[in-house]
């Protein structure tokens, strides 16, 4: 998580999303015949807030790059805010030596997080094979219409993954498996922008398997509809249990968590979308302090983009200064 799971389709409980990067790993003793091994999350789903808590297995592989993702995303009207958290999880499920800023700015006005298999690095100089944000980008400067820039960027992803070789995309596919990833989902991109009015959407990359081959399709785009007053989540079962009472939990301690961060907010003179971007990074900070769920962690960086206003980062940490 999710990787992000598509939306118009809720998960059944404990249905597993991923994410996916390939890195160096420094520090870590890797064989040079090392394989490589995908990135996880277990999801689900309830509907304006996109929650993400996802258990990343690095990639440990001379020449890769990997990253875990936790990305949260409430579009209204005339806003959207996305938070994440920035830890990276190795496969053992211990934090990696580094965090990483999840949010990609692709100008004054939107921004790009992916989760899946994003970006691979190959060969002896380690040069990039592919990279989701440098896909993102191209495509966001090629067209004003964030549905065609989403499209494009999953057909140009699904072109990227069916180049490799079969070798690689077994790799990865059984892993996923042993995982139980559900739904076939090997990458996803969100892409938002506050142009002229608010626009949201989502892409996804499937594989498709049979016994002699592996290949890659995109589904249609989909758009994240406006919808202020509602919540949808994401996440492994712990994380998600954790955010889910906090958010729209019905027990007198979910209540009184909000009641609290709303007289902090009140306290700050937080107004409007202020408001939902600190309860956003207050339910990411909680569910980090519990130490229920390992795959969330570090910093939670919190952007905000309004309509026909620059972006502002609400809170930025600095991973993102980079």
């Amino acid at each position: 998580m999710r990787g992000v799971p598509p939306r118009g389709r809720r998960r059944a409980p404990g249905a597993l999303a991923y994410a996916m990067v390939t890195r160096s790993c420094a520090g870590f003793a890797v064989p040079s015949h090392a394989t490589a091994k995908p990135e996880f999350i277990t999801g689900g789903r309830l509907s304006a807030l996109a929650f993400s808590a996802v258990l990343v297995l690095e990639t440990c592989v001379p020449g890769g790059d990997a990253a875990a993702t936790t990305i949260a995303v409430k579009r209204a009207k005339n806003f959207v805010v996305v938070a994440a958290d920035s830890r990276v999880t190795g496969e053992d499920g211990r934090p990696r030596w580094r965090d990483k800023c999840k949010i990609m700015l692709l100008d004054d006005e939107g921004f790009f997080a992916s989760v899946g298999v994003v970006s691979a690095r190959g060969g002896g100089g380690g040069e990039t094979r592919f990279s989701a944000d440098q896909v993102a980008r191209h495509q966001y400067g090629a067209s004003s219409d964030l549905r065609r820039v989403a499209d494009g960027w999953a057909e140009a992803m699904e072109a990227r993954f069916n180049a490799q070789q079969l070798s690689w995309k077994r790799s990865i596919v059984n892993t996923l498996r042993r995982f139980q990833v559900e739904d076939r989902l090997f990458a996803q991109g969100i892409f938002a922008s506050g142009r002229a009015t608010i626009a949201a959407w989502e892409a996804q990359v499937n594989y498709n398997e049979t016994p002699s081959t592996i290949t890659f399709s995109h589904a249609a785009t989909r758009e994240i509809v406006a919808d202020e007053a509602g919540i949808n989540l994401w996440g492994t079962n712990a994380g998600r249990a954790v955010v889910t009472e906090l958010l729209q939990g019905g027990s007198e301690k979910s209540a009184l968590w909000r009641a609290s961060v709303a007289r902090e907010s009140d306290q700050r003179g937080f107004q409007s979308v202020d408001r939902h971007a600190f309860e956003m990074k207050r339910a990411l900070d909680y569910a980090i302090a519990t130490g229920v769920d390992p795959a969330i962690g570090g910093d939670v960086a919190t952007l905000i983009v309004e309509r026909e206003k620059p972006a502002r980062w609400f809170s930025k940490p600095s991973v993102c200064n980079d």
